[in-house]
């Protein structure tokens, strides 16, 4: 699910690019800090400052908690991973 949005977030803290100009892996667990965004090893190569950096990851790693909460209790985040995984496959 995170390399979705890792991607979108991460292209939204970059306002030059578009949400499929950036490959942003992801690593790590299913939910929170046992996900790792490699922002370093993004490609093209983004830079952020520290702020904004810690703010990404924890955006990133908390991506799947804010799926479910803008669905309102409708559903979980079963399509992002859907998404995540199609888009690892291809």
């Amino acid at each position: 699910m995170s390399h979705g949005n890792s991607r979108m977030f991460a292209q939204s803290a970059k306002d030059e690019v578009t949400f499929f100009t950036i490959f942003s892996p992801v690593v790590g667990g299913h939910a929170g800090v046992t996900i790792m965004p490699l922002i370093s090893q993004c490609s093209p190569s983004v830079e952020f400052p520290a702020d904004t950096l810690k703010a990404l990851t924890e955006r990133i790693q908390d991506a799947g908690t804010e799926v479910v909460k803008a669905k309102a209790g409708a559903g979980s985040a079963t399509l992002s991973m859907a998404y995540a995984a199609a888009r690892f496959f291809s």
